[in-house]
């Protein structure tokens, strides 16, 4: 049998185990790069889209929070497109028309805003400016006629209930102001309960 000195062996064990490492190394080395080769998450169409996103997101943000013009805010409140603390918002425009303003037609949507709003100051105030209640009452214009509701019909009567007064109209102020009186029965609405009553006995 042939026989080898130890010392041969492990010198030879040495360079097999080396020469593995050096091979792996090389392979190691030889690789390619996977992670350069990986496909783009945001490409240009992808961040010009969510740009376009975030735009709308903010516009609409600022738009909600910027009070309207009082013309804006009684077309809003008549087409019905306001909910919550937005017609409320729109309402509260509408009832800082100073009472001396020379337009007529703001003056009546503040003081339909302010029945509303359960605000008798400011109803008080706008119907003493504008003449009173009666024949003496300035009215608005035709076209402003038909968005006196604000988009509530308890507010439409109300409106028609006053001008009907101003235009001498007892029998149609009286039917008004006893459907304002029925409507009242129905929700919790004490100002407009009021002015009904006080209609009602008024073009008896």
């Amino acid at each position: 049998m042939f026989y080898c000195p130890p010392e041969v062996l492990h010198a030879k064990h040495q360079w097999w185990w080396g020469a593995a490492a050096a091979r792996l190394r090389r392979m190691a080395s030889s690789a390619p790069a996977t992670d350069a080769r990986r496909p783009r998450i945001l490409t240009p169409a992808l961040v010009v889209f969510l740009a376009a996103v975030v735009t709308i997101d903010l516009v609409a943000l600022v738009v909600r929070w910027i009070p309207p013009s009082p013309a804006e805010a009684v077309r809003l409140l008549a087409d019905g497109d306001l909910d919550g603390d937005e017609r409320r918002q729109a309402l509260q425009v509408l009832v800082r028309t100073p009472p001396d303003s020379a337009d007529v037609e703001r003056r009546w949507g503040a003081l339909l805003a302010a029945v509303a709003l359960e605000d008798r100051a400011v109803f008080a105030a706008q119907v003493a400016a504008l003449g009173g209640i009666g024949a003496t009452m300035k009215t608005p214009s035709a076209d402003m006629r038909a968005f006196l509701d604000l988009g509530d019909p308890l507010i439409g009567n109300v409106a028609q209930a006053l001008l009907a007064e101003a235009s001498g109209d007892r029998t149609a102020a009286h039917r008004r102001w006893q459907q304002v009186a029925t409507q009242c029965q129905l929700m919790v609405r004490p100002f407009a309960a009021e002015l009904a009553a006080d209609g009602v006995r008024r073009t008896t």
